[in-house]
């Protein structure tokens, strides 16, 4: 009886066990960076050139107030709706699906 097997030959590229692994170490590697430099301004002013910028963020702008406040009862319902074509069941409020 002969022997078929042939000699063994190295494989090229990756497992996909080594793929996952090196995937995970690298977001690893860098979700730690990224908490670390956006904790420390000095490195936030490396990145965005802008010392102000490090650890602050700019103000909402906001509406002038009038003094008025108005109570409003938000009604929730479910309703069909023709998006694309199709009918769609979904929710809406104060009859805003009709």
């Amino acid at each position: 009886m002969k022997n078929y097997r042939t000699p063994y030959r190295k494989r090229a590229g990756l497992t996909r066990r080594e793929v996952l692994l090196l995937g995970g170490l690298g977001v690893g590697i860098g979700a730690g960076a990224g908490v670390l430099a956006f904790n420390r301004p000095e490195i936030m002013q490396l990145v965005t050139g802008n010392a102000l910028m490090a650890g602050s963020r700019p103000s909402f702008p906001r509406a002038a107030s009038t003094g008025k406040v108005r109570d409003y009862t938000l009604e929730v319902a479910p309703v069909n709706l023709m998006v694309g074509g199709k009918h769609v069941s979904t929710w809406a409020y104060n009859g805003m699906g009709r």
